[in-house]
Protein backbone atom coordinates (compact mmCIF):
# COMPACT_ATOMS: atom_id res chain seq x y z
CA UNK A 1 0.00 0.00 0.00
CA UNK A 2 1.24 3.70 -0.71
CA UNK A 3 0.23 6.27 1.14
CA UNK A 4 0.63 9.88 0.42
CA UNK A 5 2.16 12.87 2.06
CA UNK A 6 1.87 16.47 1.30
CA UNK A 7 2.27 19.83 3.62
CA UNK A 8 -0.60 22.47 4.45
CA UNK A 9 0.74 26.01 5.74
CA UNK A 10 -1.64 26.86 8.15
CA UNK A 11 -1.32 30.69 9.60
CA UNK A 12 0.06 29.30 12.99
CA UNK A 13 2.15 26.37 11.65
CA UNK A 14 2.98 23.65 8.75
CA UNK A 15 0.56 20.63 8.94
CA UNK A 16 1.25 17.24 8.08
CA UNK A 17 -1.23 15.21 5.61
CA UNK A 18 -1.37 11.71 4.98
CA UNK A 19 -3.87 10.37 2.93
CA UNK A 20 -4.60 7.37 0.26
CA UNK A 21 -7.09 7.89 -2.84
CA UNK A 22 -9.74 6.92 -0.20
CA UNK A 23 -9.54 9.77 2.31
CA UNK A 24 -7.57 11.39 4.99
CA UNK A 25 -5.43 9.49 7.32
CA UNK A 26 -3.18 11.94 9.30
CA UNK A 27 -3.54 15.90 10.37
CA UNK A 28 -1.22 16.99 12.48
CA UNK A 29 0.94 20.06 13.03
CA UNK A 30 4.62 20.34 12.48
CA UNK A 31 6.68 19.36 15.45
CA UNK A 32 4.16 18.17 17.54
CA UNK A 33 5.33 15.75 20.19
CA UNK A 34 5.28 11.99 18.50
CA UNK A 35 4.91 12.90 15.08
CA UNK A 36 7.26 10.72 13.58
CA UNK A 37 6.03 7.97 15.55
CA UNK A 38 2.81 8.01 14.86
CA UNK A 39 4.14 8.47 11.20
CA UNK A 40 5.81 4.88 11.59
CA UNK A 41 2.91 3.45 13.64
CA UNK A 42 0.67 4.36 11.00
CA UNK A 43 3.17 3.07 7.74
CA UNK A 44 3.52 -0.22 9.86
CA UNK A 45 0.47 -0.87 10.77
CA UNK A 46 -0.96 -0.33 6.79
CA UNK A 47 2.15 -2.02 5.85
CA UNK A 48 2.47 1.05 3.48
CA UNK A 49 5.00 2.94 2.28
CA UNK A 50 4.80 6.65 1.90
CA UNK A 51 5.51 8.71 -1.17
CA UNK A 52 5.38 13.05 -1.56
CA UNK A 53 2.32 13.50 -3.34
CA UNK A 54 -0.88 15.30 -3.44
CA UNK A 55 -4.23 13.14 -3.69
CA UNK A 56 -7.96 14.46 -4.62
CA UNK A 57 -8.69 14.25 -0.55
CA UNK A 58 -5.48 16.37 0.53
CA UNK A 59 -6.22 18.56 -2.25
CA UNK A 60 -10.24 18.67 -0.85
CA UNK A 61 -8.76 18.96 2.24
CA UNK A 62 -5.85 21.79 2.04
CA UNK A 63 -9.63 23.90 0.32
CA UNK A 64 -11.39 23.14 3.22
CA UNK A 65 -8.63 24.16 5.81
CA UNK A 66 -7.88 27.49 3.76
CA UNK A 67 -11.88 28.00 4.48
CA UNK A 68 -11.52 27.40 7.70
CA UNK A 69 -8.58 29.75 8.40
CA UNK A 70 -10.63 32.19 6.80
CA UNK A 71 -13.58 32.11 9.03
CA UNK A 72 -15.71 30.52 6.17
CA UNK A 73 -15.82 26.81 7.29
CA UNK A 74 -17.50 25.06 10.24
CA UNK A 75 -17.53 21.93 9.60
CA UNK A 76 -15.26 19.31 7.36
CA UNK A 77 -16.40 16.86 4.92
CA UNK A 78 -13.26 15.02 3.22
CA UNK A 79 -13.60 11.55 3.93
CA UNK A 80 -11.39 10.99 6.81
CA UNK A 81 -9.85 7.24 7.67
CA UNK A 82 -10.26 7.24 11.65
CA UNK A 83 -7.92 4.81 13.12
CA UNK A 84 -8.04 3.84 16.78
CA UNK A 85 -9.61 1.17 19.09
CA UNK A 86 -13.88 1.31 19.80
CA UNK A 87 -13.33 3.18 22.65
CA UNK A 88 -10.83 5.49 21.08
CA UNK A 89 -13.47 6.01 18.42
CA UNK A 90 -16.57 6.75 20.75
CA UNK A 91 -14.66 9.16 22.26
CA UNK A 92 -13.91 11.27 19.10
CA UNK A 93 -17.30 10.71 17.77
CA UNK A 94 -18.19 12.80 21.69
CA UNK A 95 -15.40 15.60 20.39
CA UNK A 96 -17.43 16.21 17.17
CA UNK A 97 -20.54 16.77 18.72
CA UNK A 98 -18.82 19.93 20.29
CA UNK A 99 -20.04 22.97 18.45
CA UNK A 100 -17.26 25.47 16.56
CA UNK A 101 -16.78 28.24 18.59
CA UNK A 102 -17.53 26.18 22.18
CA UNK A 103 -15.81 24.63 24.43
CA UNK A 104 -16.38 21.63 26.78
CA UNK A 105 -14.73 20.53 29.69
CA UNK A 106 -13.00 17.00 30.05
CA UNK A 107 -15.65 16.21 32.25
CA UNK A 108 -18.67 17.58 30.03
CA UNK A 109 -16.84 15.52 27.51
CA UNK A 110 -16.98 12.87 29.76
CA UNK A 111 -20.72 13.50 29.96
CA UNK A 112 -21.57 13.68 26.56
CA UNK A 113 -19.76 10.22 26.22
CA UNK A 114 -22.21 8.48 28.97
CA UNK A 115 -19.21 7.78 31.50
CA UNK A 116 -18.87 10.64 34.18
CA UNK A 117 -16.04 8.70 35.42
CA UNK A 118 -14.12 8.32 32.71
CA UNK A 119 -12.50 11.57 32.77
CA UNK A 120 -8.77 10.18 32.58
CA UNK A 121 -9.15 7.90 29.62
CA UNK A 122 -10.93 10.06 27.73
CA UNK A 123 -8.46 12.91 28.04
CA UNK A 124 -5.75 9.76 27.32
CA UNK A 125 -7.79 8.68 24.31
CA UNK A 126 -8.50 12.74 23.00
CA UNK A 127 -4.25 12.60 22.98
CA UNK A 128 -4.10 10.10 20.73
CA UNK A 129 -6.42 12.12 18.06
CA UNK A 130 -4.70 12.27 14.85
CA UNK A 131 -6.75 14.68 13.03
CA UNK A 132 -5.76 17.81 14.16
CA UNK A 133 -8.91 20.51 13.97
CA UNK A 134 -11.27 18.25 12.10
CA UNK A 135 -11.77 16.03 15.08
CA UNK A 136 -11.76 19.20 17.49
CA UNK A 137 -9.95 18.24 20.69
CA UNK A 138 -8.47 22.26 20.54
CA UNK A 139 -11.75 22.64 22.05
CA UNK A 140 -11.78 20.44 25.33
CA UNK A 141 -10.74 22.27 28.51
CA UNK A 142 -10.15 21.88 32.17
CA UNK A 143 -13.12 22.35 33.89
CA UNK A 144 -11.75 25.18 36.06
CA UNK A 145 -11.63 27.20 32.48
CA UNK A 146 -7.73 26.67 31.83
CA UNK A 147 -6.49 25.42 28.85
CA UNK A 148 -5.44 21.98 29.41
CA UNK A 149 -3.19 20.25 27.32
CA UNK A 150 -2.74 20.11 23.11
CA UNK A 151 -0.82 17.51 21.51
CA UNK A 152 -0.39 20.74 19.14
CA UNK A 153 0.91 23.19 21.37
CA UNK A 154 -0.70 25.14 24.21
CA UNK A 155 -0.20 28.52 22.05
CA UNK A 156 -2.11 26.97 19.34
CA UNK A 157 -5.31 25.79 20.90
CA UNK A 158 -5.75 29.02 22.48
CA UNK A 159 -5.17 30.63 18.74
CA UNK A 160 -7.59 27.86 17.33
CA UNK A 161 -9.87 28.96 20.36
CA UNK A 162 -9.95 32.03 19.94
CA UNK A 163 -9.83 31.87 15.62
CA UNK A 164 -13.65 30.28 15.90
CA UNK A 165 -14.68 32.56 18.57
CA UNK A 166 -14.47 35.22 15.90
CA UNK A 167 -16.26 33.77 13.35
CA UNK A 168 -18.73 31.78 15.47
CA UNK A 169 -21.76 33.51 13.93
CA UNK A 170 -20.57 33.08 10.36
CA UNK A 171 -22.46 30.26 8.80
CA UNK A 172 -21.08 27.39 7.44
CA UNK A 173 -20.73 26.69 3.74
Amino acid sequence: MILSLTYYQSPIAQMTIISDKDGIYLLEFEGRKNLEKDISSLLRNKNATLVEKETIFSAQLKEELHQYFAGKLQTFKTPLHILGSPFQKEVWETLLKIPFGETKSYQDQAKLFGNEKAVRAIASANGKNRLAIIIPCHRVINKNGELGGYGGGIDRKRWLLHHEKLFLNYKSV
